[in-house]
């Protein structure tokens, strides 16, 4: 292998509570109720395609784009005020693949200014900005996990074969993805993403440092 390529919420940062805490908020001002199972359906997919698909089943008068805008302001202004929650071991994970020579990247359903808010075009404090020169947005691709384009996206910018390539996911609509693309997944079992069937994956991990030694051997 000669890549990693990892998912963003969830895996880089435990930033699922505060989609759903913010998400719930959303649902409820348009007159929307969800069960925990219909959310978590949605968990690794686009905001347009939720939102598209809450659209036409509840016949929403809001348009997708307004609903997508405010749905993003509202996350970009909790991680600006209240900090970004980044996953314990990410920064020691990325460090020793990056000094094991792999090739890393992020590819997450988020937008642009959400990955480079996390990442950091300037670098955080947890130095993570420097390790990831590819970072592919779900507004780069056409069509949103579980469909592959994002990560054949990714394997393209990254000049490498979709085999040679790890991915490191939270979601079930996230290894559906990865492995549909053609490369192998790890899945991470974050007890606060919910109830996700990780099944399918070619590994599983309860701490997001055991991805190193499936990874490095």
């Amino acid at each position: 292998m000669k890549a990693v390529i990892f998912d963003l919420d969830g895996v880089i940062i435990d930033s699922e509570p505060l989609h759903f805490r913010l998400e719930t908020q959303l649902f409820s001002e348009l007159g929307i109720t969800l069960t925990d199972a219909e959310y978590e359906s949605f968990v690794g997919t686009a905001g347009r395609e939720m939102f598209t698909r809450l659209k036409d089943r509840f016949d929403l008068p809001q348009s997708v784009e307004d609903m997508l805008t405010e749905g993003r302001r509202r996350y970009m202004e909790v991680l600006q005020n209240e900090g970004i929650p980044v996953i314990p071991g990410i920064p020691e994970l990325v460090a020793a693949l990056s000094e094991a020579g792999m090739h890393l990247a992020v590819a997450s359903s988020a937008p642009h200014e959400q990955i480079d808010l996390v990442i950091g075009d300037s670098d955080l404090e947890d130095g993570l900005g420097r390790f990831f020169p590819v970072r592919v947005s779900g507004d780069d691709v056409n069509r949103s996990k579980p469909h592959p384009a994002i990560f054949l996206k990714t394997a393209e910018l990254l000049k490498i074969a979709p085999e040679d390539c790890w991915v490191i996911e939270d979601s079930e609509n996230g290894i559906k993805s990865a492995l549909s693309a053609g490369m192998s997944c790890i899945a991470f079992e974050n007890p606060k993403t919910g109830f996700q069937n990780l099944s399918r994956a070619n590994r599983q991990i309860r701490e997001i440092s055991d991805a190193a030694g499936i990874i490095l051997g």
